[in-house]
């Protein structure tokens, strides 16, 4: 029994060996996504196999596993070694933009309790993603007081139902498609700007077909937002981590700025720390994020997040 313990995790190495080298090559496939979104993680399980595949002296897997740990961190180190956006150093005084950011899960029976949580988030403007009809009766229903500008755009299928809601009017508001899937865009006139904002929740790329209608999700959102000749700031799951291409080329070609100042992770909720990030909140180098945060959200798989931000 031991024995086959052992020539499973020799073969476990090896197999996260050819994994990491394929993923150098290729990143264009739905499971090369799968690998890239989740590189941090293998990157830690390849270097804790290696470590106990040492104390068993079996150096040769050892070491495959530890290569493969190398090959993994070349996915994501690039990130962490972005330079910080300028910091700009502002008055208390100075009004602050609360943005946040709730994907609650449709299947989710905890609406009251998460509803409570959007409301104790104080912030102007939400965008809350995977609303279908229940959710959205709900939503309206326990909302319109403390929220009173809003657009929905319920949906039961898996899982574009989409909604804006906010404190502040939500001027020239209109769902959107682009790449074929709905968004909801709106101006808000706050500080004396007028600043639009973009809620997007592109498909997971759980398949092939998923993965090119993600793609071209974010393809689309990029031509769209480089034409705005406004403050713009844009919410939502977009299924991807931050050093994944395409996310790199929609934040440089449409020069927006990710607020999250660190790792963040949003998903699955239940992971903590040792989820992924794949919901943002991105902005346009008018606009300042001062604050930045995650928050729970209860009965869902995604965390939510929040920032604060200053028009300038």
């Amino acid at each position: 029994m031991k024995k086959k313990i052992i020539n499973l995790l020799k073969l476990t190495a090896f197999t996260v060996l050819m994994a990491s080298v394929l993923l150098l090559f290729k990143q264009n496939g739905w499971i090369g996504t799968l690998f890239l979104s989740t590189s941090i993680q293998f990157c830690i399980g390849s270097l804790l196999l290696g470590v106990f595949l040492l104390y068993l002296k079996k150096t040769r897997s050892a070491t495959y596993s530890f290569i493969a740990a190398v090959l993994f961190s070349i996915q994501f180190l690039g990130y962490f070694f972005e330079p910080d956006p300028k910091t700009i150093e502002f008055e208390i005084y100075q009004p602050k933009l609360k943005v946040a950011q709730f994907n609650v899960l449709s299947s989710n029976s905890s609406k009251a309790i998460t509803i409570k949580g959007i409301i104790a988030s104080n912030a102007d403007v939400v965008s809350i993603q995977e609303t279908d009809k229940a959710w959205t009766d709900e939503l309206k229903r326990s909302l319109k007081s403390n929220y009173p500008f809003t657009v929905y755009f319920p949906s039961e299928q898996c899982c574009f139902g989409i909604s804006m809601i906010s404190k502040q009017p939500l001027l020239n508001a209109d769902v959107t498609f682009h790449g074929g899937v709905p968004n909801i865009e709106a101006d808000i006139f706050f500080d004396g700007q007028l600043t639009h904002v973009i809620s997007s929740h592109t498909s997971s790329p759980i398949s092939r077909r998923n993965l090119k209608s993600r793609n071209q999700h974010l393809s689309a959102l990029k031509n769209h937002v480089a034409k705005l000749d406004s403050p713009t700031i844009i919410i939502g799951d977009f299924n991807t981590v931050p050093w994944d291409e395409n996310m790199i080329t929609l934040k440089e070609d449409a020069h927006l700025i990710d607020s999250r100042k660190s790792y963040t992770s949003t998903f699955p909720s239940y992971l903590g720390y040792a989820g992924i990030p794949i919901d943002y909140i991105l902005h346009t180098e008018e606009i300042t994020c001062t604050k930045f945060n995650s928050i729970p959200i209860e009965g869902s798989d995604h965390m939510g997040i929040i920032g604060e931000y200053v028009i300038n």
